[in-house]
């Protein structure tokens, strides 16, 4: 699943979004593309539950698909 991030910028904001998944579940992990602006998450939790916990991590977030 893909999702757009606004506000990713960084390796830490890159580091801050896979913390923020983890913490969730150990296994989750992200793909970024920072040129892009988005994250690719490999997962069969709901693409919106995966929203939301970046959304907490302080990003703004669409779900690409």
């Amino acid at each position: 699943m893909k999702f757009q991030v606004e506000g990713m910028n960084c390796m830490s904001c890159v580091r801050n979004i896979d913390e923020a998944l983890k913490d969730f579940d150990e296994k989750l992990s992200a793909t970024a593309d920072l040129k892009a602006k988005t994250v690719s998450v490999e997962t069969t939790y709901p693409a919106e539950q995966i929203r939301k916990l970046i959304e907490e991590a302080g990003y703004e977030v669409k779900v690409l698909g």
